[in-house]
């Protein structure tokens, strides 16, 4: 089963398990060919991990700083977005 957002691609890695590989859309920087691939970042992760690992890859794309009262309301922000894209 895969689940599939605008960044991002959840795989689960057996039918029968709670475990996911995460692979996230990384800009690939090169001379002749700039160009957009999906990366495998995390192997065998509980779906909420994967969940805050995009997060933070949402932000991360948005944000250079932030303060931590910042983040926080980002992180909700982006939580929120998300678990209404996957239910």
């Amino acid at each position: 089963m895969q689940i599939i957002g605008d960044f991002y691609r959840i795989t689960s890695i057996d039918d029968n398990s709670p475990f996911w590989d995460l692979e996230l859309l990384k800009t690939i920087k090169s001379k002749t060919n700039p160009r957009q691939e999906f990366i495998n970042v995390g192997y065998g992760m509980p779906l909420e991990s994967a969940i805050k690992r995009i997060i933070n890859f949402a932000i991360a794309n948005k944000h250079d700083t932030l303060s931590l009262s910042e983040y926080l309301i980002q992180f909700k922000k982006e939580k929120e977005c998300i678990m209404k894209k996957i239910e």
